[in-house]
């Protein structure tokens, strides 16, 4: 089809870090048509054990990690929220809501901005920690 695509890896908490992977995709690339914000992370707590630490990771990775097309990572959880994910579904409402009013103000720019939100999936527990011991190897 003619396509080219480039995936790169970045802490979206981290300016600097976007930015050098946005240099580099474009460098790459030549243009960017399409930036597809797909990072997220979440955390099972109960809200009263959240501690100012744990929002602000979640806030910074889920909400700021965000013309031509923005689409972001948002979740049912921007929907609906569960026990102990507080903090998590919070930032997805704001991942939804942000993507709301940008759709809004710059539709007029020819910018379409939009959201997909997958459910949770069932899973291994034994999956996810030799996953995450992986990421880990690459110190993400």
């Amino acid at each position: 089809m003619g396509r080219k695509s480039v995936a790169l890896i970045a802490d979206v908490s981290i300016d600097k870090a976007v930015e050098t992977m946005m240099q580099k995709a474009a460098k790459e690339l030549g243009s960017l048509n399409v930036v597809v914000a797909n990072a997220g992370i979440v955390q099972v707590k109960p809200i009263l054990d959240i501690t100012t630490e744990d929002w602000d990771k979640m806030f910074a990775t889920n909400m700021r990690g965000t013309g031509g097309k923005i689409i972001g990572a948002c979740s049912v959880a921007g929907y609906t929220s569960a026990p102990m994910m507080g903090h998590y579904s919070a930032t997805k409402w704001g991942v939804r809501g942000l993507t709301q009013a940008a759709a809004m103000e710059w539709a007029k720019h020819k910018i379409t901005v939009n959201a997909y939100c997958p459910d949770l999936c069932p899973f291994d527990p034994g999956t996810y920690v030799i996953a995450m011991e992986k990421i880990e190897n690459y110190n993400i």
